[in-house]
């Protein structure tokens, strides 16, 4: 099975993030936890191993589906 799977625009993407942490968390707790999130190094090499493991495709687009669904 072969599924079209459309990639948002990340500039949109991250404009809806950040919205959505101000929106929960406020404008001062949002500035604190990007200020920290922002200046750490991230290897997103080793986070993708870490989260995808030896799922394929399928397998992590029914997972998103799933919890989307919930």
């Amino acid at each position: 099975m072969q599924n079209n799977i459309v990639m948002p625009d990340i500039q949109e993407t991250k404009k809806e993030i950040l919205e959505d942490i101000i929106k929960n968390l406020g404008i001062t707790k949002a500035g604190i936890y990007l200020r920290e999130t922002a200046y750490q190094k991230v290897d997103y090499l080793e986070i993708k191993d870490e989260l995808f493991k030896n799922k394929n495709v399928d397998e992590i687009y029914n997972e998103i589906q799933r919890i989307k669904s919930i």
